[in-house]
């Protein structure tokens, strides 16, 4: 099996560093996940749909990592809690 590259945008540096320290281990473990299987399986892995683009989900406790596969590599593009996903969808279906 390929380990994927995995690459984090500036905006989601930025939510990773505003995470509380009791989340931000299983935030980093769920992105270390994604090097080995970044592909949907529900309940925890979901592929969004009406996007220009393929734009997945993965849920981690309270929070939700947004993020691209292309090729080998895996673009984290949003960390988000769950209360807040709306914005920051709309925001990246432009």
């Amino acid at each position: 099996m390929i380990d994927f590259d995995v690459q984090l945008t500036h905006p989601a540096i930025r939510d990773i560093r505003e995470i509380s320290e009791d989340a931000h281990s299983r935030i980093i473990d769920g992105i270390i996940g994604l090097r080995q299987d970044p592909f949907p399986f529900p309940p925890l892995k979901k592929k969004l749909k009406g996007f220009a683009f393929p734009l997945y989900r993965l849920r981690v406790a309270d929070y939700r990592i947004l993020y691209r596969i292309d090729k080998t590599t895996v673009t984290i593009l949003r960390v988000v809690d769950r209360k807040d996903l709306e914005k920051p969808i709309k925001h990246l279906n432009r």
